[in-house]
Parts: C-alpha cells; sequence; structure tokens
C-alpha cells in the first residue's frame, strides 16, 4: 500500500499500549504541522498469524522424539560418539521445534493494524494537496497466540508496530514504536467466529491508537 494520504493532527492517550517516544525538538514539530506529513509505505506481515497450543506441544514431542533417536546411534557408545551425538540430538531437536513452530504460524485473516493505521489516517486526511514529510508503517508482528500451555484454552494478539517520518531525501527523522499485548482472552473459535470479527476490531482499535500515538510522539498538539 503506497498511496499517500494526508494526516490530520490527532492526540489522545494510548490505553493499553507501550509504546516508546520519540521527543523532537520544537522547531522539527512545528515544520511537521506547517508543512505536512503523508503516509508513504506500509509494510510488514499481511495477515495475523496463528500459533496454537496443540503446535506448540507437537514441537516438542517431534523434537524430543528425534533427538532420542540421534543419541541412540551405535557410535555414541563411545566418548566421541557421545558427544556428536548430544550435540547432534540437540541441532535435530531445534530445527524440527522451529520448522513446526514456523508451520504453525500461518495465515488466517489479512486485516492488520498498520493497514488500519492508514485508513484512520486516511479518513481523517486534511485539504492540504502536498506534504514535506512522509510516515512508513510496518507491521512488526501481529500473533494470535494461546494465553498459557497449561490452565488455560484461551489466545489473545500481540502486535508490534513501528512508524518512520522521512523527508523529502529519504533521511529519517523521527521514528515511533506501538506494540502491545491484548487484554481480550477468548476461545480459538470465538475468534475465529464471523470471519475473525473480533481479530479485524480489535485490528481498527490498535490502529487508531497507533496512528493518534504518532502524533503525540513527534509532537503534534493539533
Amino acid at each position: 500500500m503506497k498511496g499517500r494520504f494526508l494526516l490530520s493532527v490527532l492526540l489522545v492517550s494510548l490505553a493499553g499500549c507501550a509504546t516508546q517516544p520519540v521527543g523532537v525538538s520544537g522547531d522539527q514539530a512545528t515544520a511537521f504541522r506547517e508543512q505536512g506529513a503523508a503516509v508513504g509505505q506500509v509494510s510488514g506481515a499481511g495477515a495475523v498469524q496463528l500459533k496454537t497450543k496443540g503446535q506448540a506441544i507437537g514441537g516438542m514431542v517431534i523434537g524430543s522424539v528425534a533427538g532420542s533417536v540421534a543419541a541412540s546411534n551405535p557410535a555414541s557408545v563411545t566418548p566421541q560418539g557421545m558427544q556428536q551425538s548430544m550435540e547432534l540430538g540437540n541441532m535435530t531437536n531445534s530445527m524440527v521445534q522451529q520448522t513446526v513452530a514456523d508451520i504453525g504460524q500461518h495465515v488466517e485473516q489479512a486485516d492488520t493494524p498498520a493497514l488500519a493505521m492508514a485508513a484512520s489516517i486516511a479518513k481523517a486526511q486534511g485539504e492540504r494537496t502536498s506534504a514535506a514529510y512522509h510516515v512508513d508503517i510496518k507491521q512488526e508482528l501481529w500473533l494470535l497466540d494461546y494465553d498459557s500451555m497449561f490452565g488455560s484454552d484461551n489466545y489473545r494478539l500481540h502486535w508490534t508496530v513501528t512508524s518512520k517520518v522521512r523527508d523529502g531525501q529519504g533521511k529519517v527523522i523521527a521514528t515511533s514504536r506501538c506494540q502491545g499485548d491484548g487484554e481480550q482472552k477468548r476461545a480459538l473459535d470465538e475468534w475465529k467466529a464471523g470471519d475473525y470479527s473480533k481479530v479485524k476490531e480489535v485490528a481498527r482499535t490498535v490502529g487508531e491508537r497507533c496512528a493518534k500515538q504518532l502524533w503525540s510522539d513527534i509532537g503534534l498538539r493539533g
């Protein structure tokens, strides 16, 4: 998504999100306000990823079995063979768990906070037809993960969105990071219901908060 939408100055508190403030100078904040800032490129994760408890357990089991098979090699009876078998078993266990984990985190639904952030900005765009600055947005993390391995079957969302404000030459003038763990904990079937409607709701809410937090971070008070 590379279209550039003009940004309005908005300011609200970001409840429930951890942020990394920028602390730009007063002169730079004035320049942002007077010369305008538009959305540049939106990149990163294009959909929510799902990591289930079953996939995590499967990874541990497969890794353990593979490691045991490697360690049972007849050559392992010698000191050197034991060391080699142990190293092989550890490497195999690690590789198998990583492979299963990667397979487990598969795309389920295409709304992300980064895209919602851009949509929120577009809706609030001003009348200015050009801008001296642009903001690149990246969805670093958008994950629906199990809340606990034992004692709970609930899942919740986790996110990280980074923004970089660039000048006309592409130089990064300011950065902002919007990161959080969702407060909502639901059964997986509840998250999936209605074409992941609850996931979409959280994506929109987080996107709007991250957009507003960005303005606070770069000193725009409107």
